[in-house]
């Protein structure tokens, strides 16, 4: 009976503080601010034609961010830094054609002032999902790393 109480005492503590959290929490183009750098992850998934993508995937988006003076830093890195992480699944539909779920999600350290730590969790996000042809999964991929770039130009002034 004891154990139930407190289950219920902490469900209470997270619901009840869940609309205070988000509402004060970074998230988004805020998270970005003052952001010293990422360190890229990319990882496909399902057909083996989509895995094969992997590599030049992630050199496109490198180099996207290289080229947008996004600075590529290590994410364990002393200075804390975030991971960017391209998630991408999909199999293929038609002769040409693949259904795809591609998923940008930065990761960062974050302090919980409820708990007086610090974890993991995701700050900024984008997703598409659609059928698209091999170039156009390029294309897709380019434009959400695209985005990314965007706020974080915007959340740092430059």
């Amino acid at each position: 009976m004891k154990k139930e109480n407190s289950f219920v005492k902490i469900l209470l503590a997270i619901f009840g503080l869940s609309s205070y959290l988000h509402a004060n929490s970074l998230y988004g183009q805020a998270s970005l601010r003052a952001l010293p750098g990422v360190e890229l992850f990319v990882h496909c998934a399902g057909d083996f034609e989509i895995k094969k993508l992997e590599g030049e995937i992630r050199e496109k988006l490198k180099k996207r961010l290289e080229n947008a003076n996004v600075p590529i830093i290590a994410y364990n890195a002393p200075n804390n830094g975030g991971a960017l992480k391209l998630l991408l699944t999909g199999f293929k539909k038609e002769e040409d054609n693949y259904f795809i779920y591609a998923s940008l999600q930065l990761h960062q350290r974050a302090y919980l002032a409820v708990s007086h730590e610090y974890m993991d969790c995701q700050t900024w996000d984008i997703w598409k999902m659609g059928i698209f042809s091999k170039s156009e999964i390029f294309m897709e991929t380019e434009d959400m790393i695209r985005e990314f770039v965007n706020d974080f130009i915007s959340a740092n002034g430059f």
